[in-house]
């Protein structure tokens, strides 16, 4: 793993569970927190450039560009901003490693927030039922950074062969 996306993967340990609890108990992702991670983004990107170079901070960079309209996309749709929010700092990280990595994630989080609205509505929720998505967005995050460490992605860097 880069520096840059060492950085991430603690500022994303510190921050889950305050962002989790928050968002099941008042269904928003605050700012103090989304926008912090914005900020170890943009430093873990400036690391990693004098770190390897500039393909890893290209693909970091390409990753939180691609959630980021894609989540604005899904803004409109009905996602939250803050889960817009949360979701670059995630996508930046895990472009670091590859976009492999990035899509993994937005479609594990879809996947599991799809779940969880099927098990609501079965057990009789109505289709109005806001839920919390800032939980699968983290847990799209944390499953791909275990896949990360367990050998399952090749590390952007390794691409470029700077590793």
């Amino acid at each position: 793993m880069t520096p840059g996306a060492w950085c991430l993967v603690a500022y994303t340990a510190i921050a889950t569970v305050p962002l989790v609890r928050t968002d099941l108990r008042e269904h928003r992702l605050p700012n103090r927190w989304t926008l912090a991670g914005w900020l170890v983004a943009l430093g873990a990107i400036g690391i990693d450039w004098m770190w390897l170079g500039a393909f890893p901070v290209t693909m970091a960079v390409a990753g939180g560009v691609a959630l980021a309209v894609f989540g604005l996309l899904a803004a409109v749709a009905g996602l939250g901003m803050g889960d817009v929010k949360l979701a670059v700092p995630l996508a930046v990280g895990l472009g670091s490693f590859s976009m492999d990595a990035v899509l993994a994630a937005g479609l594990l989080a879809f996947v599991l927030g799809g779940l969880a609205a099927i098990v609501l509505l079965c057990r009789g929720r109505n289709r109005d039922t806001e839920i919390a998505f800032g939980p699968f967005l983290l847990a799209g995050y944390w499953i791909c950074i275990a896949g990360v460490l367990l050998g399952a992605a090749v590390p952007a860097g390794q691409l470029a062969g700077l590793d």
